[in-house]
């Protein structure tokens, strides 16, 4: 409760998880970033007391926690707990159980971060006002959405946002701690132990906007699909059987996720709000697609709407409309050359930007090489490297 008295301002907050020292030098970074946007509302969850603490010798006002119970949970030896880092779990797991907690107990719209993001503009002119009618506004991805990077707002307990983000825990718990469960599902009886159980929480947040849009449970996509993926590799006959059926494995990956994307409505733009929309390349703001929300089962739980954000709001990196947008606000005729450093880092006239964020998981090569793309960008705050 301290701690979110201390972070959120206006019943706002923006969480952001920080692993190592490396990661801490980059979480750091991106706190420096928004605060030279005047925005100072951070929680930062780190990974143990000591990357607190070099966060509290740069910034001693900065809110961070951590949380050694639930990161020291002991987790029975499923093929997901054994064959990924056990540390980076329990991080996973814990930062989705804190956003819960944000939204639904204390009634906190979260801007939930990935600390491997180049933020340049403040978002929330865009999502106060653009989006502001769409609960839960999450970077798009395959099938559906990406698990790192969303904003959650004006949610109530009970409403088809808040199963969201409940269900998306109660799985990762069930899958977590409780891997021969998995044998219950439609397509994973033949499953035998070590299972794989996937507990990831993009595979199982796809699942659940699936689940939401048809009105009925599945984990085909995200869990059964991997639990015969994973099992083959390990030997499984069984396995392999399922994975040498084209059909099976369709069904599996799409049987789902077809018929839900049918169910995605088209949110036009507004240009009403162009000037909020303060991009290079105005061209980038086209129609989008949102999923209206509901309780599979639950008639009776409030609707929501879930958006999968444009491209130009939250970007991946190193593809798509980065780098054509970045070209664009570079371009000679508006004399980039001659402006002001602050200008530049935000690629003026006009305070416009190629993108409001890009996400960089893509780029494989380290909190290093991420720090040299932002150093590139001119968004790297030399205080981030005293630490």
């Amino acid at each position: 409760a301290r701690a979110v008295a201390a972070s959120a301002a206006d019943g706002e907050v923006m969480l952001l998880c920080v692993g190592g020292s490396g990661a801490m030098r980059t979480g750091l970074n991106l706190v420096l970033n928004f605060r030279a946007m005047g925005l100072y509302h951070m929680l930062v969850l780190a990974l143990e007391r000591d990357v607190c603490t070099s966060l509290w010798d740069a910034l001693p006002s900065l809110a961070c926690v951590w949380w050694p119970r639930r990161l020291e949970a002991p987790r029975p030896a499923s093929l997901y707990n054994t064959m990924f880092n056990k540390v980076a779990l329990a991080f996973f797991e814990a930062r989705k159980v804190l956003l819960e907690r944000l939204v639904v107990k204390h009634r906190l719209n979260v801007l939930h971060l990935d600390a491997d993001t180049i933020w340049f503009a403040n978002p929330y002119p865009v999502l106060k006002t653009v989006y502001r009618d769409h609960a839960i506004v999450v970077q798009a991805d395959n099938p559906f959405a990406n698990a790192g990077i969303l904003y959650v707002q004006n949610v109530a307990p009970g409403d088809s946002a808040a199963w969201v983000l409940e269900e998306l825990n109660r799985r990762i718990d069930r899958f977590t701690y409780r891997p021969e469960s998995v044998k219950e599902l439609p397509s994973s009886g033949w499953s035998t132990p070590p299972h794989f159980a996937n507990a990831d929480e993009q595979a199982n947040l796809n699942d659940i906007i699936a689940s939401s849009l048809n009105g009925a449970p599945t984990f085909a996509a995200g869990v059964e699909f991997y639990e015969a993926r994973f099992k083959k590799d390990k030997g499984s006959q069984e396995a392999a059987k399922r994975m040498q059926d084209g059909r099976w494995t369709r069904k599996q990956q799409q049987g789902d996720v077809a018929p839900a994307r049918q169910r995605l409505v088209s949110v036009k733009p507004d240009h009403s709000l162009d000037k909020v929309v303060h991009l290079c390349k105005m061209d980038s703001w086209g129609a989008v697609s949102a999923a209206p929300l509901r309780v599979p089962g639950n008639a009776s739980a409030p609707a929501a709407s879930l958006l999968l954000a444009p491209e130009w709001l939250f970007s991946h990196f190193p593809y798509g409309i980065f780098f054509p947008a970045f070209r664009v606000c570079h371009a000679a005729s508006w004399g980039w050359a001659g402006l002001s450093p602050l200008e530049q880092r935000l690629c003026m006239p006009g305070f416009r930007v190629p993108t409001v964020m890009v996400h960089m998981a893509g780029l494989r090569n380290g909190q290093w090489g991420r720090r040299g793309v932002m150093r590139a960008f001119g968004v790297w705050h030399e205080e981030a490297d005293k630490r």
